[in-house]
């Protein structure tokens, strides 16, 4: 009796031990940590819902907690310590001066975050008084450094490929295609000359047994300058020749002409990672056109501006009027 009592202690203890490992093997609820997200600024018109920069994102998840920063375009990631299992309830809250403070409670669930403040009033008491002025027919002037290409002429010029015909080749390089017969190999170039290149390159061979000839290799090279080839003869001696049109080089400022793009009280428009001296046309109050340098500050008489450099070098620029100011 007493050893069945025995047994039957050590297999639960055994079963016990079995279970408890089980138990431990097996993977604990998924956990999330990352949260991804926009700032935009709250308003029934999507076209009008643009990034908020700088924003303080702080989130809380009972023990876990977590902050970052909106980056230019709205975009934030932020990182819970530690992680939370997914579903669970996470509160977020938005700070950033000029609007109101958002707080959003939503399950960590890895969904796309989107987060749309509202902009505080304008303390009119601060703003002067005066007359408002009409903005119209608003364009975009800047330039472009760049180069255009002058037709100056054409080049020709022959030359030989030395050969006997008839000669075994022997395994003795450079042979025939076909190894049978002893070749000449002979390599050319061609220089357009300073700030030039070449155009429309022709090269034929023009006398001699020309069928027993071969192009191996021809090309540009040095901004279209220098053209360079290697031609192979297995016959007798054979005369080619190089054409091409020559053009000039020559660099210029080119002006170039844009138009925004009007939302309330918000102008936009983008320009190319190289535009240079950029300024804004417009008639004030139905004025003749004026031309109103953006200077690096990005400070008008009628408006503050902001640029924002896009991931292929353009840039972006949001200009937000000021009082007394509106677009016609």
């Amino acid at each position: 009796m007493r050893r069945r009592y025995a047994v039957l202690i050590t297999a639960v203890i055994v079963g016990g031990c079995i279970l408890a490992g089980v138990l431990l093997t097996l993977p604990g609820p998924p956990r999330t940590s990352a949260i991804l997200g926009a700032v935009l600024i709250q308003n029934s018109d999507a076209r009008k819902q643009s990034p908020i920069p700088d924003a303080q994102i702080t989130a809380t998840a009972g023990i876990s907690t977590g902050s970052a920063q909106s980056d230019s375009t709205g975009f934030f990631r932020l990182n819970l310590k530690p992680a939370v299992r997914r579903g669970e309830l996470v509160t977020l809250s938005f700070q950033h001066s000029g609007y109101e403070p958002l707080q959003l409670t939503q399950p960590a669930e890895g969904q796309i975050v989107l987060a749309y403040m509202t902009p505080l009033p304008k303390k009119t008491e601060e703003q002067p008084a005066g007359p408002e002025n009409t903005l119209s027919d608003l364009r975009i002037r800047y330039s472009l450094n760049t180069e255009i290409s002058q037709d100056v002429g054409s080049k020709s010029d022959t030359f030989e490929v030395v050969n006997t015909n008839g000669v075994p080749c022997n395994g003795r390089s450079p042979c025939s295609p076909d190894g049978k017969w002893k070749a000449a190999q002979r390599s050319v170039s061609f220089d357009a000359g300073q700030k030039s290149a070449f155009r429309e390159v022709r090269l034929s061979c023009i006398a001699g047994p020309c069928p027993f000839t071969k192009i191996q290799s021809e090309g540009l090279s040095d901004q279209d300058r220098v053209f360079s080839a290697t031609v192979l003869n297995w016959s007798d001696t054979t005369t080619f020749l190089f054409e091409a049109e020559v053009v000039q080089r020559k660099p210029v400022s080119l002006e170039r002409i844009s138009y925004p793009v009007e939302f309330g009280e918000t102008l936009d428009f983008t320009l190319p990672g190289t535009a240079e001296g950029p300024s804004i046309e417009a008639s004030v109050n139905g004025s003749d056109p004026i031309v109103f340098p953006l200077g690096p500050e990005l400070i008008l008489p009628w408006a503050a501006c902001t640029v924002k450099v896009q991931p292929d070098s353009s840039k972006l620029f949001t200009c937000q009027l000021n009082h007394n100011y509106k677009f016609k």
